[in-house]
């Protein structure tokens, strides 16, 4: 069977037909199904024909899966992990993709960590100079009042212009 060499064999046609009704496509390669499709009447019929049996795979009922089938899948993985671990001079080379994992998942929670702190500290720095501005921002129009900065000074002095909480504290 042959084929010109800008077609697709079918088993490649039929991959890219199906990538194609699945949306796995870029853009590039989406326009370059169609164009094929415009020109091949060859791939437009293995197009009809996958939409056809993908509408027919849609009215099949769904299977429901129990816990059971759960649980003994899981039970399988574990067992086969374990077989795979007790095998002589398997056990290195079974933990040592877990142990690169576990490495990496610690690395991006300390990066994560460190980068929250961080920035928690940066944006609070504004915050904390509003805090310790605060007892002056909430005396703001008795201060107005005073003419005389010699007087505030005496005030300050005097303790009197301290807040509640901390005259409350000593």
């Amino acid at each position: 069977m042959s084929q010109s060499p800008s077609l697709p064999t079918d088993d490649a046609l039929l991959e890219r037909l199906s990538a194609y009704l699945d949306g796995e496509l870029d853009a590039a390669e989406s326009r370059e199904v169609e164009r094929l499709l415009a020109r091949d009447e060859q791939a437009r019929s293995q197009l009809q024909r996958l939409e056809r049996a993908w509408s027919l795979l849609d009215q099949l009922p769904r299977a429901e899966v129990g816990g059971t089938f759960i649980q003994s899948t899981v039970e399988m993985i574990a067992l086969s992990e374990a077989e795979s671990i007790s095998r002589p001079g398997a056990s290195s080379a079974a933990v040592m993709p877990w142990l690169k994992r576990i490495g990496a998942a610690a690395a991006i929670v300390f990066a994560a960590s460190f980068g929250y702190l961080a920035m928690q500290h940066w944006l609070d720095r504004d915050n904390r100079q509003l805090l310790g501005d605060l007892p002056v921002i909430e005396r703001l129009d008795a201060y107005r009042q005073i003419d005389d900065v010699a007087f505030l000074r005496l005030l300050n002095e005097s303790r009197v212009l301290e807040p509640e909480e901390a005259s409350r504290g000593k």
